[in-house]
Order: C-alpha cells, then structure tokens, then sequence
C-alpha cells in the first residue's frame, strides 16, 4: 500500500528575517504555513475539487486559497470531506516574528540545554513569547543581521539592543523576569569577552542557526519553509504505519527546491536526527526508515496540491485577521476553526501545530468566542 501527501505553503517561502524600513516581506505576510494531505494512491482528487468547484462556483482552473477565502463553506466543506474520508491532514503555521525569537533562544541563550533536559525546552518557550509579545523589533532586526553577516560587530550591536529590552522588562516588573535577569548575566559576560578580545568571530556563528544557500551562492538564514517541512514530515512518521510506503510531493519550488531536497535526504537518512539529537515531544518520530520520497509538482496538474494550498492559505490568512484584530472578517471561520481544533486534539499527531506564543494560539482559537 502507498500512501501520497501533498504539500504546499503559504505565507511567503523566504527567510523570516527582519529588515529596517518599511520593505520588509514580514510586514505584508507575517505567517508562514505548510499543509500536508495524505490520499490513498489511486483516490479520485480532482472529482473532490471539481465538484467543489461547481457547487460554489470557482472558475479558477489551478484552484488556490486566494480564490475561496472569502466562501468560508467551501473550505469547511472541504474539510470536513478530509475528515469524513479519514484523509490524514498536518498543517504546521508559524507565526514569524515568534520564530525569529525562538531561534534568538534556541540559538544563544539556551544552546544544547533543551536536547538535555525538556525543562530548558519549556523555558525557552516562555522567553521566546516574552521577546515576541514584549520585545521591541530592534532586537530581531539587530539578530537578523547578524544571521546575515555573522561578526563581532553585529553581535556587539544585538546584544545591547538585547539588553536594553530586558533591562525595560524587569523594570515594567514583567512576568518571566528572573529568566530574563538570567539572560542579562549571559549577555554582559559575552559582551564583556568581546570587548576584552577572549570571544572570537568563529564563536559568534554559535549564536545563529545554521544557514542555507540559494541557487545564486548567498546565504539564506531562518527559512521558516525548512522547520515547518521537518516537523511535517516527523509527524507524518510518527502517523503512518512503518510498512506503508510514502511518496511526499511538494508544491513545485523554483527558489528552495534544492535547500529542501537537502533537508529531506538530511531527515529520511537520519543525519538531521544525530545533529539534534535528544529530546521532543510525542506528536513526531525523527527516527526514519527510507520509505518516503520527495517530488515535486506543478500545482495546475495536481489537485492534491490545490487542496493542500487551499487549506495553507486558510491558515495563514485566518491568523493574520485574528492577530489584527479584525473580528467582523473571522466569524465566518467558527466551524472551520472548530473542525480544526477537534481533529488536533485527536491525539495522533494529526490537525495543526502553531507556532507561536501562548497568546496568539489563544486567541486564534478563542477570538471568534469572545
């Protein structure tokens, strides 16, 4: 038996790093998501999207979120036919701005403390939401140009932006400060060796996530893209039955094909598994066999793609109307954020995984409620 999973994103593929001015990508689409649909191999698709299609009268020929956000019972019916059908459906959304701070804590403050211990795991998340929800944007504009050109200058300039935030945190008395006065500690240590010559350049790459590079040779730093797509593809793992043969085809990528195909071969071999090592939770299984295949597909000749996108797009046109405040424009989700959250407290990894601080989760499943 084979099992296909159509994939496809939304929300901008490109780095989630920040930049000064007004041109930044961020500002425009502050989420990221990747949709993942599993269909047995000989399943009728395109009977499911023509007839969808008919019914609300889409006209479009390569069906995308953009033509149905606006027919909210087009995708809670769709959904509810995954559903019904028992089609496996994973969805990672990620909220950029908390990416970026996640990767500020994975990457200086804690280092290799969360692989030895879940408890620096469960306070890495806490400060991460404090430098999301708290934190002046200076601080991830200075960290994201020192994940563009690593160096002691740029390290020296996001450290004080760093402290100066934690210094206003505690003194606002916020909740999480004696994490923060911990962090302080670490960045007037650092700062104190950069200054007397003992902290080197090479050591300030430790600071950062390892970087990608695109066709053209530069350094792509924090894709948003390649977390979303490894924990997918873990939870998918985790999900199918080790005997079940697995094609993964992905929404066609002129840009990060390669970088993605990397990462595949890095996960399905388990190269990426000895690198992390360690600890997670229970909704992914790293620990891979060979049995699943990357491809990648134009999205016109493949309706499981049109519903993966579908259902992308959602995600993260949802979240962005939600963190906006925009309350008139998502009412009409109710039963389709319902069928969502029933299905990823299912228990077995299926549904949606956000990534983002405790508070927008909240409210993304909550505003409608209010």
């Amino acid at each position: 038996m084979k099992l296909i999973f159509y994939l496809d994103e939304s929300g901008n593929s490109g780095d989630a790093l920040f930049r000064e001015g007004n041109n930044s990508p961020i500002l425009d689409q502050p989420s990221f998501a990747l949709a993942g649909v599993g269909f047995p191999q000989h399943d009728d698709l395109d009977r499911i999207v023509h007839n969808l299609k008919k019914k609300y009268n889409v006209q479009a020929a390569d069906l995308k979120a953009s033509n149905v956000f606006k027919k909210p019972r087009f995708i809670q019916e769709l959904l509810e036919k995954i559903i019904e059908q028992k089609y496996p459906l994973f969805i990672e959304l990620m909220d950029k701005r908390y990416f970026v701070a996640a990767n500020i804590v994975s990457f200086y403050f804690i280092r290799d403390l969360a692989r030895q211990d879940p408890m620096f795991a469960s306070m890495g998340r806490y400060l991460a939401a404090i430098i999301s929800d708290d934190f002046n944007e200076t601080v991830l504009i200075k960290y994201s140009q020192m994940c563009r050109s690593p160096s002691k200058e740029n390290f020296v300039r996001f450290a004080k932006a760093m402290h100066l935030e934690c210094m206003t945190a505690i003194n606002k008395d916020i909740q999480g400060k004696e994490f923060l006065s911990i962090l302080l500690m670490i960045l007037e240590s650092d700062l104190e060796e950069i200054h007397s010559g003992e902290l080197d350049e090479s050591v300030v790459e430790r600071f950062i996530p390892p970087h990608d590079r695109n066709k053209r040779g530069e350094i792509v730093a924090m894709l948003p893209h390649v977390n979303a797509f490894a924990n997918l593809y873990a939870r998918i793992n985790r999900f199918v039955k080790k005997h079940i043969q697995l094609d993964i085809i992905h929404d066609e990528q002129a840009h990060f094909d390669e970088i993605l195909r990397f990462w595949e071969e890095a996960l399905r071999t388990n190269q990426f598994t000895d690198m992390v090592g360690g600890y997670w939770n229970q909704s992914v299984d790293f620990i891979f066999t060979e049995r699943a295949h990357l491809k990648f597909a134009k999205s016109e000749m493949s309706s499981g793609i049109q519903i993966a996108d579908v259902i992308a797009g959602f995600c993260t046109r949802y979240f962005n109307q939600v963190q906006g405040n925009q309350r008139e424009s998502v009412d009409k989700y109710s039963a389709t954020i319902k069928l969502i959250r029933e299905l990823s407290d299912s228990g077995n990894s299926q549904g949606l995984n956000i990534v983002a601080s405790r508070a927008s989760i909240v409210k993304f499943y909550s505003m409608h409620l209010e």
